[in-house]
């Protein structure tokens, strides 16, 4: 189903959300304020107060000419014309009531109508519209940031007909761009249901022990395969005030009040009125730039300090299959904590397959595209042990669900994942090789490959590289249409292993070795740019590093809308080594422009590469000019990999011609002059160290061409061997060795 318009009413922040998004997607917009009007006219000062709101969220500002502002007796006069109504009032239900009561009196038979809650039952929402229109009626459950979160629920009537639901999920899958769920209409529906038990049971299993908030913070947070923060964290970003709220509707319900016990230790902040961030404070609160948390015995803030555990130096980054393991077997009382909000959830969710949710996908989904969590409940049983999760399980919760009996084996398999169309596997003719934590190299039934990077944390090693060049050399002795590459899992690549760092520093000649991988690298490169066949690089999530110069050098780049792309190399102490920066200057050197264009291109280049500077999305990365205006942007990632292949087969059916080496004028010691009066200035107002001026220096060169004089001609192999003379002098220096180890250890960049 195509329309070309919606209606939202309600202009407070969820309001302006959706409207940003659908603005975004194409949709005339209009946005209904539903209060504070004067004689159905809205003052122009608040019309452009919400505008400048909603154009500061669009990825393109100029969009917002498709937005229109206008007051409820201004809507009621035209919603016999409307084709898509979301009401998104506060949550009270006589409100939403009201509203709906009156508006149904004036919308066309055919309107699609979606109430947006993230608490109220739809049931009680609609209760008293007539049958009629309760048939083309649902709930509709958007997560904020909408132009982050991937989820939106879809909660019917019982009343609501297949087909208005069908005409709905066309809607959100085609026209909004988002994953769906469908949710019974039960308290929390799925995602918050789930997601609120799982914060909600670790704080009270924490304050039963009596412990402090950040140590309960640190057991339930990305070790878990949840998001970073943890639940204390979180519930101070939503408002303490709002949990409170919520925790009143699920203690209501029968089933679920034995699962939500009452917690005391906050109610007194709740009384003092500190319920969050909104107000600045609540379990944390920032003071001079450092967060302090609040101590349940003493009753005031003391200093957040974050500990760490032995067993937590087990752990592999991205290995979740050792990761559990090690929690699943650890005698500790931390282990034994963090077990415990595994086991938790596992049971919570399997007593909700029938209940919230129809299957047991959705509650994975709901809380991976939902809150953000790398695996869900199920997903984690399998990478358990199935067999022996469901005996623990047992022993210490009580008997599962009778549909738990019918699982032989485990949730899901190779064949059977949970996010089937990302996975080439649904479409394999044959699979030619699989390397374990490494590689997958499968043909489709279209007779194109995907090769599948399957490492544990989305880093390149020397065995992935040596993979792509066995697929490359697949493709072009094979009778192949084209190769697609894209990353398993939410992520295409993060870059080079910094296990490959440690691996060039041990070897009895550690200067040999690094050439020898950054031959390995640039030869990859070199293929990938002048394959005789086309090869796409299907990319999501992060792109950085090693993994952004993988996709810079395929003949296309098929990108997801949330595309986190750049070469933040510097950050490490060294330059983009692998192809990237001599791809992008190659791009410009090879354009039809004057030398005072070419100029002011590299030097945007120069700052996006100098400041590290990553992609916010993928519209941001064209403007970067990481995707070039052929590259083509996948507003819903669900369609990654098939509009990647479809990409292939074009490329293939209009005579893919591979790409030649050219000769261009390099910019020289004149661009070179330009950046370093630049850089100078930068050092002497405090604002880079001196080995970040040496860096910018260095990215200069390559940019330049070296030190040639304006208009020698140049070759993108001679980038390269600049770019890689640069890269092997500075893996030599201590200061970047001292950046790199600061980074493995750290997490963060250190400035020296």
């Amino acid at each position: 189903m195509t329309i070309q318009s919606v209606h939202i009413l309600g202009a407070g922040q969820m309001g302006r959300d959706l409207a940003s998004w659908c603005i975004s997607r194409g949709l005339e917009t209009t946005l209904v304020k539903m209060t504070d009007v004067t004689e159905g006219l809205i003052d122009k000062k608040t019309e452009q107060s919400i505008q400048a709101d909603i154009q500061k969220k669009l990825q393109e500002t100029d969009r917002i000419h498709h937005l229109r502002f206008i007051s409820y007796p201004q809507f009621l006069e035209e919603a016999a014309t409307c084709e898509w109504v979301i009401e998104s009032v506060i949550e009270d239900l006589t409100i939403k009531q009201d509203v709906w009561a009156e508006v149904v009196d004036y919308v066309a038979a055919e309107a699609i109508l979606s109430t947006n809650t993230s608490s109220l039952q739809i049931k009680q929402i609609a209760t008293n519209l007539p049958e009629q229109v309760q048939e083309r009626f649902s709930g509709v459950h958007f997560f904020t940031p909408l132009s982050q979160s991937k989820l939106v629920e879809l909660i019917p009537l019982d009343q609501t007909t297949p087909q208005y639901i069908n005409q709905l999920k066309q809607l959100v899958d085609k026209v909004l761009a988002k994953r769906f769920i469908v949710s019974r209409d039960v308290t929390g529906f799925v995602a918050n249901r789930m997601g609120f038990y799982a914060n909600y049971e670790a704080m009270y299993r924490g304050e039963a022990r009596h412990w402090p908030i950040p140590k309960v913070d640190a057991l339930t947070g990305a070790k878990l395969a949840r998001v970073k923060m943890g639940p204390y964290r979180l519930t101070d970003l939503t408002g303490i005030d709002l949990s409170e709220s919520a925790l009143k509707a699920y203690r209501q319900n029968t089933f679920l009040a034995e699962f939500f016990p009452p917690r005391t230790q906050h109610h007194a902040l709740l009384k003092a009125g500190y319920v969050g961030d909104k107000v600045g404070q609540g379990y944390y609160k920032k003071e001079q730039g450092e967060r302090l948390a609040f101590d349940f015995e003493t009753r005031e803030y003391r200093q957040a300090s974050f500990p760490t555990f032995p067993f937590f130096e087990k752990f592999e980054t991205g290995d979740w299959e050792h990761n559990l393991d090690i929690i699943f077997t650890e005698d500790s009382p931390e282990a034994h904590f963090m077990w415990e909000s595994l086991r938790n959830v596992m049971y919570f969710a399997a007593l909700n397959v029938g209940r919230a949710a129809d299957d047991y996908r959705t509650i994975d989904q709901a809380l991976i595209w939902g809150y953000n969590w790398t695996l869900g409940p199920f997903q984690i049983w399998d990478k358990l042990g199935f067999h022996r999760v469901k005996e623990r399980l047992e022993a210490e919760c009580g008997p599962l669900p009778d549909w738990i009996q019918t699982i032989q084996g485990g949730f899901y398999s190779e064949d059977r994942p949970l996010d089937s169309d990302n996975s080439p596997l649904t479409i394999a003719k044959k699979i030619l090789w699989h390397h374990d934590h490494q590689t997958r190299l499968s043909q489709t039934k279209q007779n194109s490959l995907v090769l599948e990077l399957r490492t544990a944390n989305h880093a390149l090693n020397p065995a992935v590289l040596e993979d792509i060049l066995a697929a490359v050399d697949e493709l072009e002795q094979g009778h192949y249409e084209g190769l697609v590459i894209i990353g398993e899992g939410e992520h295409f690549s993060v870059g080079f292993d910094f296990s490959g760092f440690e691996m060039i520093k041990q070897a009895p000649h550690p200067s040999q070795k690094a050439k020898e991988i950054s031959n390995l690298g640039y030869e990859v490169v070199k293929r990938l740019k002048f394959a005789r066949k086309p090869i796409v690089a299907a990319v999501r999530g992060h792109v950085l590093g090693g993994g952004a110069e993988i996709a810079l050098q395929s003949t296309r780049i098929v990108a997801a809308a949330q595309t986190y792309m750049g070469l933040p190399e510097v950050g490490v102490g060294l330059l983009p080594a692998g192809g990237g920066l001599a791809e992008l200057v190659d791009r410009i050197y090879r354009q039809d422009d004057s030398r005072f264009e070419k100029k002011q291109k590299l030097l945007a280049l120069f700052n996006t590469v100098a400041y590290g500077q990553v992609s916010k999305h993928a519209q941001h990365a064209r403007e970067l000019g990481f995707l070039r205006t052929e590259d083509i942007i996948v507003a819903n990632e669900r369609y990654l990999l098939q509009a990647a292949l479809s990409m292939v087969q074009m490329l293939s059916q209009a005579g893919h011609i591979s790409a030649t080496n050219i000769r261009y004028q390099a910019l020289g010691q004149d661009f070179k002059a330009v950046v370093s009066g630049l850089v100078k200035n930068w050092r002497i107002g405090g604002y880079v160290t001196d080995f970040e001026q040496e860096l910018a220096n260095r990215i200069a060169d390559v940019l330049a061409g070296g030190e040639l004089p304006l208009g020698v001609e140049i070759d993108y192999e001679y980038l390269l061997q600049l770019e890689q003379s640069h890269y092997l002098e500075l893996i030599e220096h201590d200061l970047t060795w001292e950046r790199l180890h600061h980074m493995q250890v750290y997490k963060r960049p250190l400035r020296n």
